[in-house]
């Protein structure tokens, strides 16, 4: 099927509403010959603040709101809030969507919804990938809400071994207009409806975490390429202390269990027995040097042996990873 319009853009809700409407608002204050429609999809968030967006909505005449069970009859009408029965996690929520209705636009957009986007993000994204065909996904500069000045994510690369590395904001600072990224974050991901097409969306081997690491390493793998446009700006609502390191311990040790059970698919037996010995004795180390007490240590790297025996990261799976509860 011929795709017909531009851009489907596609929210996930959790109990955020008022960031949803924040990003709405954002989105709806764009300058662009381009057109779109807006899918939020709401994971199962509590009565309150659905109410919340039904509030807001009820004005609206171009936005529809239906149940999972009727997404299918209402999916063209134009801008779209579905309510989902559960909480599906990312890459389930943004899978429904995506499968749904990317063969009826050109591009599909994956977007955080505590993220606020500038009056030219979907005209200047847009044409670059119009004009760069062999472009398969893209991104922007996203930088922290509440410090505008500070950079949060404009891509980075992908170094062996399963690991990644952002480009820092000196670098940035100092690279061309287009940056050529084989990592970018899924907070706002342009991802051209052919790619969907040929190696599908999201993995759901995981609620909450890894999607778009996984996606861009299948990327990779195939050849596609990725670039981010360095001086055109999204928000975020991150914390300006927040760091890959700190926090609660299970949701830093949640990161590496997610990797350890994502290379799986990326490597050998043989390779990923390997990759995981040295992956726990490197953890083991650090995590002694650092400030984590040893009944901690203990149970970070209980976790990810448990990881390791699994082949994917369900709700349950990553709650008790989250709550050092295994």
């Amino acid at each position: 099927m011929k795709a017909v319009k531009d851009v489907a853009i596609i929210l996930l809700n959790y109990n955020g509403s008022l960031d949803t409407i924040e990003c709405v608002q954002s989105l709806n204050n764009m300058i662009t010959d381009y057109n779109y429609d807006i899918y939020i999809w709401d994971n199962n968030s509590r009565k309150s603040e659905i109410d919340i967006l039904k509030e807001y909505l009820k004005d609206k005449a171009d936005f529809k709101i239906c149940t999972e069970n009727t997404f299918e009859k209402e999916k063209y009408k134009n801008n779209l809030l579905i309510l989902s029965s559960d909480n599906l996690g990312f890459a389930g929520g943004n899978n429904k969507v995506i499968q749904s209705i990317y063969k009826e636009y050109s591009y599909v957009l994956l977007l955080n919804n505590d993220t606020v986007v500038q009056p030219d993000f979907i005209e200047r994204m847009l044409d670059l990938m119009n004009e760069d065909r062999e472009i398969g996904f893209a991104s922007c500069r996203i930088n922290n809400y509440y410090d505008r000045s500070l950079l949060w994510n404009c891509g980075g690369k992908l170094r062996p071994w399963g690991l990644r590395k952002y480009y820092s904001e000196k670098e940035v600072n100092n690279m061309p207009d287009i940056i050529t990224a084989e990592f970018i974050t899924g907070c706002a991901l342009f991802i051209r409806s052919t790619i969907i097409k040929k190696y599908g969306g999201l993995t759901d081997d995981f609620f909450h975490g890894e999607e778009d690491f996984n996606f861009c390493w299948r990327m990779k793998k195939n050849h596609i390429k990725g670039k981010c446009l360095n001086k055109v700006l999204v928000y975020h609502k991150v914390s300006a202390t927040s760091k890959m390191d700190g926090g609660k311990p299970g949701k830093m040790v949640s990161y590496y269990a997610y990797r350890m059970v994502d290379m799986k698919n990326f490597y050998s037996p043989i390779m990923w027995c390997i990759w995981k010995q040295l992956l726990t004795l490197i953890l083991k180390v650090r995590w002694k040097r650092a400030e984590y007490s040893t009944v901690e240590v203990k149970k970070m790297l209980d976790i990810l042996k448990r990881a390791s025996k699994l082949q994917s990261l369900n709700r349950e799976d990553t709650l008790k990873i989250w709550n050092l509860t295994y």
